[in-house]
């Protein structure tokens, strides 16, 4: 009962196409707690926003999820004065279903999963502890970076984002993986 024998796996997600993206302005995470962000991708491009948060450049306050050019994840975190980055080491532009979790312990390190499992190396973000309160800055974007004029538009499929007000652990990260990926099958 509830759930629909037939369904088409394209048709339940976000489907992003010629510089399309998602605008939130009350969506993601404000403030100066730990947090952590989730989502499914599957996209043959690279140099593209799939999350962000806030404004590039001075004035900041931002985090984001982006496929780098060189074709892995990488996330940040800029509180106005600090800004940290940190890259995966997996191929993800592939044109395959992926599972990607950042976590970020405002105290502690940055950490980005893949897959179920960790990609690349936890990351001090330690010196980021300012707010990223959103009041002056940009909204909470889905597929393409923040300010329209540098929005490098994502082209793909997004699915199942989601931001928690904690940092995940590993196990939960497996958990959120394993209970998802059926509904994300290449």
């Amino acid at each position: 009962q509830g759930f629909i024998m037939n369904k088409q796996k394209d048709t339940s997600c976000l489907n992003l196409t010629n510089e399309a993206y998602v605008d939130s302005p009350t969506g993601g995470f404000v403030g100066t707690s730990d947090f952590s962000i989730e989502c499914w991708f599957k996209t043959t491009d690279s140099n593209a926003w799939l999350l962000m948060k806030g404004e590039q450049g001075g004035g900041g306050k931002r985090y984001a999820l982006y496929v780098h050019t060189s074709n892995y994840l990488t996330a940040e975190i800029d509180d106005d004065s600090t800004f940290v980055t940190w890259n995966g080491s997996a191929t993800v532009n592939d044109g395959d279903w992926h599972h990607a979790v950042v976590t970020f312990d405002r105290s502690g390190t940055g950490q980005i999963y893949l897959d179920g499992s960790t990609d690349g190396s936890a990351t001090s973000i330690s010196s980021s502890t300012g707010s990223l309160d959103p009041t002056n800055h940009r909204d909470f974007t889905v597929g393409g970076n923040s300010d329209p004029s540098t929005l490098k538009p994502y082209t793909g499929q997004i699915d199942g984002v989601t931001v928690y007000t904690k940092v995940l652990s590993l196990t939960e990260v497996q958990k959120n993986y394993n209970a998802t990926r059926a509904s994300h099958r290449n």
